[in-house]
């Protein structure tokens, strides 16, 4: 019967070598492969965690284009550029008007229906065919629009 792993239950030293094994002695062979096996493993999570930060810190340097995202607007206006208007699928909801929205919550927005974080199917399938840089384009779009803005005359 082979020796039983306990998930670094119990560690101790022995000449040299740290064995995070519980129950048997064991030899040096099943210690060094056992390091080489948990070695690669912690290198390949580490270089995941970075490469996630990476990814992060490339999309808070991206920096939104208004005139960008006038041309990239198309989608929104079918529902955002109508005046009170209510979605009746999948629930009756009041679509909001974006111009003149906080360009930060309008990136976080979208980023959340991309994600699936925000719940609701049509933005979720507009969202998820967005780059970094579309969203920030569009929400610096819809950011530079005022009352008196005549790209948006429905605001």
């Amino acid at each position: 019967m082979g020796p039983i792993f306990l998930a670094c239950v119990a560690t101790y030293k022995k000449n040299g070598r740290i064995a995070a094994f519980l129950g048997t002695r064991f030899p040096s062979s099943q210690v060094t492969s056992m390091n080489k096996f948990v070695g690669k493993h912690v290198v390949i999570a580490a270089l995941s965690v970075l490469a996630g930060y990476a990814a992060s810190a490339h999309a808070a340097d991206v920096v939104g284009n208004a005139k960008a995202g006038q041309d990239k607007v198309a989608m929104c206006i079918g529902c955002h550029g109508i005046p009170e208007y209510r979605t009746a699928y999948p629930e009756v909801f009041r679509v909001p008007m974006l111009g003149g929205q906080n360009q930060a919550y309008l990136e976080n927005a979208l980023r959340a229906y991309k994600k699936g974080d925000r719940h609701f199917a049509s933005m979720h399938a507009i969202a998820v065919t967005l780059s970094d840089q579309d969203i920030a384009d569009v929400a610096a779009y819809y950011a530079a629009q005022t009352a008196a803005s005549k790209n948006n005359p429905d605001k």
